[in-house]
């Protein structure tokens, strides 16, 4: 692995734990809470940003995804919140945005990451050709989501 994709993995690994940490203030109400003239709510931001970094980074690349179909089809783009999560699928949720970088970290270190990937364009008009860009971009998606997590907690 590269210095530059070591240093995004840092990056990934330190937003979740931003994320985790605004969100674990929160009762399940509050995070299931969809305020006025939001379409989406707290947990489903951080369903959102470990599903994406999933289809991204592994999907993309042709290597193993870390989260469950269900979980794909209800966090990926173009999703809504459909019902209230529970309390004990918050905590898997919550657990997963800090333990699915690190796997995803040790695939990469290991090699264990395809080299074949399908190039995407992504909604920014953007064409990622590799997993280096794959990891660059998915921090942009991130970092686009922890500032909607920034306006919603104020909202909830």
């Amino acid at each position: 692995m590269t210095a530059h994709q070591l240093f995004a993995y840092d990056i990934l690994e330190r937003n979740r734990v931003n994320i985790y940490g605004i969100l674990k203030r929160f009762t399940p109400d509050q995070l299931n809470r969809v305020p006025e003239g939001f379409s989406n709510n707290l947990i489903w931001n951080a369903g959102h940003v470990l599903v994406t970094q999933q289809l991204l980074v592994h999907s993309l690349s042709g290597s193993e995804v870390l989260v469950s179909e269900d979980w794909i089809r209800r966090f990926r783009k173009g999703s809504r919140p459909e019902k209230d999560i529970s309390r004990e699928e918050i905590y898997q949720l919550m657990e997963a945005l800090l333990e699915v970088p690190k796997k995803s970290r040790k695939m990469a270190e290991e090699g264990r990451m395809s080299d074949a990937f399908k190039d995407y364009e992504t909604s920014f008009g953007i064409t990622l050709h590799n997993l280096e860009e794959a990891i660059h971009f998915n921090n942009i998606h991130e970092g686009m989501h922890f500032g909607s997590i920034l306006a919603l907690r104020k909202m909830v």
